[in-house]
């Protein structure tokens, strides 16, 4: 038993040798062991994270922004058709939100750039 196992053991070693000889596989090799290496998945599920908080400042930044360019007619109308194209549906929550957005702009793009820095503040690994 103990001879078969030895000898299966060398026919792998010899197979795995085989085929890393070829360039492909070598590459799919030393990236699967280097990203083992480095921590990769750590990293990218880090990154992952970091994003998604990082998406509700950027959204309180374009609506500070977007506050002082929605009074524009053309412009509403604009997004409303984009929108209404993509997202069906959505058209009359949007519409609420822009009349919203322009009535308060001041106080909403003071307030959302306020929480967008501190937001990115906030965001930095390590703190």
């Amino acid at each position: 038993m103990f001879n078969q196992i030895k000898l299966l053991n060398a026919r792998l070693q010899r197979a795995r040798d085989r085929l890393l000889k070829i360039p492909v596989v070598q590459l799919i090799f030393r990236t699967a062991e280097g990203s083992g290496n480095h921590d990769a998945a750590q990293r990218a599920a880090g990154v992952a994270y970091y994003a998604i908080l990082s998406t509700f400042p950027l959204l309180l930044g374009l609506i500070a922004v977007f506050g002082f360019f929605l009074p524009s007619v053309n412009l509403q109308d604009e997004l409303l058709r984009f929108v209404d194209k993509n997202l069906p549906g959505a058209t009359d929550i949007l519409r609420l939100n822009i009349v919203s957005i322009v009535k308060l702009r001041g106080a909403v793009g003071v307030l959302s750039m306020v929480v967008l820095f501190w937001g990115v503040q906030c965001d930095k690994p390590g703190d």
